[in-house]
């Protein structure tokens, strides 16, 4: 079964400095990355947490829609595995 997480991508940088927020599913050890339209900078971001620091302006809202994105494809992944369907990232 997929697996998923909510990370700050590091590795790409935007024009404005910023890295963006993205949605990582892991599914036979192959990573898929969907970008969640948030960015911020590296100062910004608490990677323990994997949320949005209290440098980040509008924090406490977007880390809020941020759990509720996890719960939403924490949904998706039951119900996938109620159906007995199987997974594709796509």
């Amino acid at each position: 079964m997929a697996s998923f997480k909510i990370l700050l991508y590091k590795q790409k940088t935007l024009k404005d400095g910023t890295h963006p927020v993205v949605l990582q599913v892991v599914h036979n050890r192959k990573p898929f990355k969907i970008s969640l339209g948030y960015s911020c900078q590296l100062e910004q971001w608490d990677f323990n947490k994997c949320r949005f620091n209290k440098g980040f302006t509008g924090h406490v809202r977007k880390n809020r829609l941020l759990r509720d994105i996890e719960e939403k494809v924490d949904e998706i992944f039951d119900k996938i595995q109620q159906l007995k369907r199987t997974f594709t990232p796509q």
